[in-house]
């Protein structure tokens, strides 16, 4: 990661992310843009971020994967933000869809503090803004290393009718160094019914190495 230029508040306006794999070879190469304004400028909050993915850092020879424009619309006492949008686009700037999150945290809680989510609503919509479909994912669980432990997501359709549930249990090594870094030892998903308990599939994952 290089930061090219901040503002006044120390605040990063240009960032590049060249990301590697394990023989040093680029697997890609991130071009960050952030903007800030008023009071959120003092406090490091950012109004949107524009983040451009090419398969490499030169402009001769890269080619274009992706772009996203975040906006970020409302952040409580401790920093977090509530509202979000992204926007992905193509090469020429066509919107390609949109995606509204809207976050919510408990009130006054150590998890608030901590930025550990409550609730997350991420509604997705077509490049003309019509609803495709949303999801709502509770967290019931955290651990102290601030890993999610407990999940249950619901996905609805465009007129907000549930098309499934699902829920989400992932395990640490207690005290590991693993844990510390968010390295899981297993992933199970139950997939349920709108009913919320009519099984339809299973599914178990287990990580043996880092």
């Amino acid at each position: 990661v290089t930061y090219s230029s901040y503002d006044n508040y120390g605040n990063a306006w240009n960032q590049t992310v060249t990301r590697k794999d394990s023989s040093g070879a680029t697997i890609d190469y991130k071009e960050s843009v952030s903007v800030y304004s008023g009071i959120n400028q003092h406090k490091s909050q950012a109004d949107s971020t524009d983040v451009t993915t090419y398969t490499a850092k030169d402009p001769a020879t890269r080619l274009f994967i992706e772009r996203q424009t975040i906006t970020y619309s409302n952040y409580d006492n401790y920093g977090n933000a509530l509202n979000q949008t992204i926007t992905r686009k193509d090469s020429g700037g066509l919107t390609l869809d949109v995606k509204a999150i809207t976050n919510t945290y408990a009130q006054g809680t150590v998890d608030q503090h901590k930025g550990l989510v409550q609730t997350s609503t991420v509604v997705s919509k077509d490049d003309n803004g019509v609803i495709v479909e949303s999801q709502v994912t509770a967290y019931s669980n955290y651990d102290a290393y601030g890993n999610a432990l407990n999940q249950t997501v619901t996905r609805k359709d465009s007129g907000g009718v549930t098309l499934d549930i699902k829920t989400i249990v992932t395990t640490y090594t207690q005290g590991s160094v693993n844990q510390a870094r968010g390295f899981a030892d297993s992933i199970a998903t139950t997939t349920y019914m709108p009913d919320g308990t009519t099984f339809v599939s299973g599914q178990m994952v287990t990580y043996a190495s880092y």
